[in-house]
């Protein structure tokens, strides 16, 4: 397996691709669509990293992205205000307005290559993989806070990687799907770095 950052035109519409084969043919969460691809106004963004995940045949089976905060915002806004929302005494500010944030989302990986019970460890799943890859990169790129929103089935693998909930789990209005909003310091975050560019 080959994990690497996908820059090209090409690669970024395979991305795309396997979103809606996920989302849309694998496991029905969204609707059909004539496009066949799954996309926003972040995924040709500059402040936006695309990550993918190759099998031996160089075939794409996951992918990331890394969205740091701009003029255009994050894609976690629009589903929950991490901005604004107050933080618990523990985290020594009264909101995230003022740090630089980096927003994961789009995390999908085919049904075929999905953890099973036959991995022992979660750090061998891809989603692991994935995950701490754009932690790295988020820090990188000067993030003090990297969010997301997270299914429910990935609220324990994001905990164990540094991340802490800050709301409860609820129903989103879009696509009435389960979610949890979730924080992470960056340096309290787990990071595996990457250095493969396509």
């Amino acid at each position: 397996m080959r994990i690497a950052i996908i820059e090209n035109r090409e690669g970024i519409q395979n991305i795309l691709k396997l979103r809606y084969q996920v989302l849309v043919s694998e496991y029905g969460y969204l609707p059909k669509n004539n496009s066949k691809i799954i996309t926003d106004k972040y995924d040709l963004h500059s402040s936006t990293i695309h990550i993918g995940a190759f099998n031996k045949n160089a075939e794409i089976i996951g992918s990331i992205r890394v969205v740091m905060n701009s003029k255009i915002g994050i894609p976690s806004e629009d589903y929950f205000d991490f901005i604004t929302i107050p933080l618990p005494p523990e985290y020594g500010r009264p909101n995230l307005n003022k740090d630089v944030l980096a927003d994961l989302s789009r995390l999908v990986i085919t049904k075929k290559f999905c953890a099973n019970k036959l991995i022992k460890s979660y750090k061998l799943t891809l989603s692991y993989k994935l995950i701490t890859i754009s932690n790295f990169f988020a820090k990188k790129s000067g993030a003090t806070v990297c969010c997301a929103v997270v299914n429910p089935k990935l609220s324990k693998l994001f905990s164990l990687l540094g991340y802490r909930p800050i709301g409860s789990e609820s129903i989103c209005d879009k696509n009435k799907l389960p979610l949890i909003p979730f924080i992470g310091e960056i340096n309290e975050l787990v990071c595996r770095p990457i250095m493969d560019k396509i």
